[in-house]
């Protein structure tokens, strides 16, 4: 036989064989995913796995509407937390690389108000203190009781938990707004409180006001809106078409009913939208999370190398056992060495998210070059010992499958 003849037939051979062995493990992730789906704890959730590059598995399963009998699918929109905050480290370095700023740029550069620790008046505040959480400011009551706003008064609100959560549709205002009313010293929320007891840069304090503050330093800089910034830059170049920061720039036909136990919510808007706000799908967030994998080995398309380099951070290579190997990401998550970004010693990057009605996990594993995502349309918090569980059992069934599917 020829041999260039047979080593196509031997290539066509593997192919053919590499290809039935994933659909049979797509089929059998398939079915156990939907075994999980039908106990109706999670109302409906989207999933997919991901490598550096394709979308190697992506579905979605329950309904996005249960009463219409509406199914999730993996073009289904709604709203996913904290993972939004991802999307601003990327904005920040993609400005930098344009010249519109340095990380290392005082914030009170670009702000029309001034932002300091008053226990620290004289230490400078950076966006890269904001971006690695290290700035000092700290989420108030004020944050918490008012970031919520309906998007229709006559939405209601059946479940007596979250009565007093979303504050009415004519309390909306802009994000510079609420910015200013809360870290303005002339500001009707101000507290002193709302800053820590360290210098910036000293330690590490999670915080959504700093995370918004960035998007907006990011607004001023660019002369562009963060919206406007973020599809010219971020989702039309990896074309996630679905994705917007406004019920008006998505197709509102295909975003999720979100759920409190067996309550619809209403739908709500984030004052502070940057830092959790994001209206994205399953399909959407596939497509950032291979960009993330390329990045992060320096074959990203966004970012040039050293950008991602600073995004993620010079990883410290650890020795570690098999069983923290294995362990779950999102337990083990650190935010302060990277912009935006959470890192684990193990090797994984990504984020987690949630709001009322939802949850996302978004990692990927850096070693292996693959990653995984879940959205859920369902509140899930410690209090729900069966939803928890059912959520980790699907996130455990995605890392099981993701190995079956690169290997």
């Amino acid at each position: 036989m020829n041999k260039t003849l047979f080593i196509l037939l031997l290539f066509s051979f593997i192919s053919c064989k590499s290809k039935k062995t994933d659909n049979e493990t797509t089929k059998a992730l398939t079915k156990e995913l939907q075994k999980i789906s039908e106990t109706g704890l999670i109302k409906g959730f989207s999933v997919a796995i991901v490598d550096n590059k394709d979308v190697l598995y992506q579905k979605g399963f329950g309904y996005s509407n249960e009463e219409k009998k509406t199914p999730y699918t993996t073009q289904t929109i709604q709203n996913i937390g904290s993972v939004s905050k991802v999307v601003i480290g990327l904005s920040l370095l993609k400005a930098q690389e344009l010249g519109m700023l340095h990380l290392n740029d005082p914030i009170n550069k670009y702000l029309p108000f001034k932002v300091f620790n008053p226990a620290f008046p004289d230490e400078v505040i950076t966006i890269k203190h904001l971006a690695n959480h290290t700035s000092s400011i700290l989420d108030t009551k004020f944050y918490d009781e008012n970031i919520y706003v309906l998007k229709e008064d006559t939405d209601s609100v059946e479940n007596e938990q979250l009565k007093g959560a979303f504050q009415p549709a004519d309390t909306y205002m802009s994000m510079p707004e609420f910015l200013t009313k809360l870290l303005s010293e002339e500001g009707g929320w101000y507290l002193k409180e709302g800053f820590a007891e360290f210098k910036p840069g000293e330690n590490f304090a999670y915080s959504n006001v700093g995370a918004a503050l960035a998007a907006y330093i990011l607004e001023i800089a660019s002369g562009q809106s963060y919206p406007e910034f973020t599809k010219q830059y971020i989702f039309e170049p990896l074309k996630m078409s679905s994705s917007g920061w406004s019920f008006e720039t998505i197709d509102l036909s295909k975003h999720s009913t979100l759920y409190f136990g067996e309550n619809a919510l209403p739908l709500y808007r984030l004052l502070s939208y940057p830092d959790g706000g994001l209206l994205t799908s399953a399909n959407d967030l596939a497509l950032l999370l291979k960009e993330l994998i390329k990045g992060q080995s320096s074959k990203g398309d966004l970012l040039q190398p050293e950008s991602y380099e600073a995004l993620f951070g010079k990883r410290t290579i650890v020795q570690l056992a098999d069983t923290v190997k294995k362990e779950n990401p999102v337990f083990s998550v650190k935010y302060e060495s990277n912009l935006f970004m959470g890192s684990t010693s193990s090797g994984f990057y990504g984020h987690t998210g949630g709001d009322p009605g939802i949850v996302s996990l978004f990692f990927f594993d850096a070693d292996r070059k693959v990653g995984r995502l879940i959205i859920v349309n369902t509140h899930i918090d410690g209090s729900e010992e069966a939803v928890l569980n059912e959520l980790w059992t699907i996130w455990e069934k995605l890392d099981e499958y993701k190995v079956k599917l690169i290997n």
